[in-house]
């Protein structure tokens, strides 16, 4: 999506606030590295770039299979319901 970002993630030994802190990081790191950051050559008092993040997430944790599918089709559904392509990714895994 283009102003935010939806994932379902499996039982982790990272906490859903490290895992979330990771890809935004990648995410970040991959809009400078193409030129693609909308913040372009800012930079705070410290030197570093403003995130385009909001802080913190909003977090569920599912505990059923039902929901866990409801989950999974929201997320493969929203670009949809904006006007964007299904969007394919490698490192996602389907649900067993």
């Amino acid at each position: 999506m283009p102003d935010h970002a939806h994932l379902v993630v499996a039982h982790h030994r990272l906490a859903a606030e490290q895992i979330a802190n990771q890809m935004k990081g990648a995410a970040s790191h991959r809009l400078s590295e193409t030129n693609n950051h909308p913040f372009g050559d800012e930079r705070d008092r410290r030197g570093k770039r403003p995130s385009v993040w909001a802080s913190g997430l909003w977090k569920v944790f599912i505990d059923h299979p039902e929901h866990l599918r409801a989950a999974v089709d929201y997320v493969e559904s929203n670009p949809l319901k904006a006007g964007l392509k299904r969007q394919k990714w490698s490192f996602v895994t389907p649900i067993g």
